[in-house]
């Protein structure tokens, strides 16, 4: 990938490669080294004109057990491709025919103000939605921080807690990598039983719910509210 770059495009000389496993996925978050720039400052008594050499971000997501990579950069398309097979030959040992490209990723930003609003009909079954665990990261940094409540007496109880324990960083500088919701269905008529389903939704496309049953209906409640991309 350092070659490519530097062939390519002039960039990428230097690179700092940090690898996850997080349940059944792996996460590679390369930092290629980006085009050098020179900024104007004082040091002291000193004017000096020092140069940078910022990184640049590429996320790579595999699942094995799916057959199924995600690629996050800024990018063309094309070159988007060519680092996906780069990916899959140098790291996974495949050929780029070999595993099915998801490019989907779920979309936070709805969950960013407090009292978010969930979509579903009347006759879904569902009866609230909460929030009750966010994990952020602070932008420009590796710093992550995890929140977990109980919003059964207050739905709004993890905004409050992010707002008091955060309320030294601008909401904007927040990133949410990976959220956990409750999903309260309406009693059943025959025993007046309440259920619950709770689940995560990990950034870029990691999710623990099914595909039927109820679970079938909390993604179609997710579509509907913009977080969960619709099917290609």
């Amino acid at each position: 990938m350092i070659q490519y770059f530097h062939t390519k495009e002039g960039r990428g000389k230097n690179c700092a490669v940090d690898c996850y496993r997080r349940g059944k996925l792996d996460y590679f978050f390369a930092y290629p080294e980006d085009y050098a720039h020179a900024s104007i400052e004082w040091e002291g008594a000193t004017f000096k004109r020092p140069a940078r050499h910022p990184a640049f971000e590429i996320i790579f997501v595999y699942s094995q057990e799916d057959g199924k990579i995600s690629l996050y950069m800024k990018g063309k398309s094309e070159t988007k491709k060519e680092i996906r097979a780069l990916f899959a030959d140098t790291i996974l040992g495949l050929e780029l025919g070999e595993f099915v490209e998801d490019v989907r990723v779920y979309d936070f930003s709805p969950l960013h103000n407090d009292n978010p609003t969930f979509q579903f009909p009347p006759d879904s079954g569902i009866q609230s939605v909460a929030i009750k665990k966010f994990r952020l990261v602070i932008d420009g940094t590796k710093e992550r921080i995890t929140l977990e409540v109980n919003p059964t007496q207050n739905q709004n109880a993890v905004y409050e807690l992010r707002d008091r324990l955060c309320k030294n960083i601008p909401v904007s500088q927040l990133t949410i990598t990976q959220v956990g919701i409750v999903v309260t269905f309406v009693p059943e008529p025959e025993t007046g039983k309440i259920s619950t389903r709770s689940f995560d939704i990990s950034w870029p496309n990691s999710c623990s719910l099914k595909h039927d049953g109820k679970d079938a209906i909390i993604r179609k409640m997710l579509i509907d509210s913009g977080i969960e991309p619709r099917a290609l």
